[in-house]
Formats: structure tokens, C-alpha cells, sequence
């Protein structure tokens, strides 16, 4: 048996009304395609949010990188001169040593020197 024109036509009609009742009844989920959709795409959106967000905190922790390291250039400085300021009282006192050395001896001297002349 040959199926018309009509035929088909009726056949295709019915099955366009009836589709959405049969799906329904046999995978719910697929039904619920539209849903599906807008929630993948509201992932996706999340996952760019989140993307931009980590980009952001990257780019932050760079900054508070280098602010430490100019901190720490900055204490380098200091350091160093905390260590020329150490040696200049060094010599300085190395100095005075070596003059209050230098007048012991010379009163020394002097005492020995005024023992054997009196």
C-alpha cells in the first residue's frame, strides 16, 4: 500500500502534535533541554568570573611582590649603612686606644724618668 501526499501529511501532523507528550513519557530530562542550556551557560559564565577573578589576584600578588622587594632593597640600604656607620665608630675607637695607650706609656716615661732624677 502506497502512502499519498495527505497521507504523510496527516502522519507528520499527528506526530508534531503528539512529539513533546511522547518525550515526556520516555527521557524527562531531555525535555528539559532549554533548562539545560541556560544552565550550562550560566556555568560558563561563572567560569569566566572566575577565570578574570584568579587573572586578577595573579596580577595583585605581582604588585605585593614587588613591593616587597624594594622593601627589602630598601632595608639592604639601611643595612649598609649601619655597617659603614659600625666601622667608622670602630676606627674612631681604635684611635682613642691607641692614644690613651700611647699616654700611659708616656707617663711611664715620665714617672721612671722623675724616679731617677730625684
Amino acid at each position: 500500500m502506497a502512502l499519498g501526499e495527505s497521507d504523510l501529511r496527516r502522519i507528520g501532523d499527528y506526530v508534531k502534535t503528539n512529539m513533546y507528550g511522547w518525550l515526556v513519557e520516555v527521557a524527562p530530562q531531555v525535555v528539559a533541554g532549554p533548562q539545560i542550556l541556560e544552565r550550562i551557560e550560566r556555568i560558563e559564565q561563572e567560569l569566566v568570573a572566575q577565570r578574570q577573578e584568579f587573572v586578577a589576584q595573579r596580577h595583585e600578588l605581582k604588585a605585593q611582590r614587588a613591593l616587597m622587594e624594594t622593601r627589602f632593597k630598601a632595608v639592604d640600604v639601611r643595612f649598609e649603612d649601619m655597617n659603614k656607620r659600625f666601622e667608622d665608630m670602630n676606627r674612631r675607637f681604635s684611635g682613642m686606644q691607641w692614644l690613651v695607650g700611647g699616654g700611659f706609656v708616656f707617663l711611664g716615661l715620665l714617672m721612671t724618668v722623675y724616679d731617677l732624677i730625684a
